[in-house]
């Protein structure tokens, strides 16, 4: 295909134009709204114990307040297939029992209200997580509390770009919700 012949000062401009529509298309590939995140600032944790009070302590053992199966082959649901041999190791490493504190740090003292299903053949399960004191529980229910964080955004002006108004809503801050210490062993 031919270019249209256009006079020099339309050419110009022209030129101009590709060149704005690269540079935006150029910093449209290089945004990242995770650029520069860090991780979540530790926070002083609300239950101090050293490891021989933890140890003494009497930890509590939670079970799921509900339990849920999940629908297995027919016509309602897909069948779940298992390969116990091949993640039969991961699965049993999982389901250990461990002990740790949580603590909820957006309503400090509230316990944690959650639902897990880790492994297709498990059921979903509700569990109520009291805070601020040694519990017994499945190594994947505390994985998951240790992770609960969220994003705070804001907005980034990208007005440094050619002709671009606004770059977008970009990470702040990592927050940490809530977070499940270790007590003795832990459960690394």
């Amino acid at each position: 295909m031919q270019k249209p012949k256009v006079n020099s000062e339309s050419q110009k401009r022209l030129d101009e134009a590709v060149e704005k529509v690269d540079a935006l298309q150029t910093s449209l590939r290089e945004f990242n709204p995770f650029e520069g995140l860090k991780d979540a600032d530790p926070v002083e944790p609300q239950t101090k114990i050293s490891n021989r009070e933890a140890n003494r302590a009497t930890a509590i053992e939670i079970k799921p307040v509900r339990t849920m199966r999940r629908p297995v082959g027919g016509k309602d649901g897909a069948k779940v297939y298992f390969d116990r041999q091949k993640h039969g190791e991961q699965y049993d490493k999982d389901h250990q029992i461990v002990t740790c504190i949580v603590e909820n740090h957006e309503i400090i003292g509230e316990e944690v209200e959650l639902w897990t299903a880790k492994w297709g053949c498990d059921p979903a399960e509700f569990w109520r997580v009291p805070v601020n004191k040694p519990v017994r529980m499945p190594r994947y229910l505390a994985e998951q509390l240790a992770n609960c964080s969220y994003h705070r955004l804001k907005m980034e002006d990208g007005a440094d770009k050619v002709n671009y108004v606004g770059k977008g809503p970009v990470v702040d801050q990592v927050v940490r919700r809530i977070d499940a210490r270790p007590v003795g062993f832990g459960f690394a």
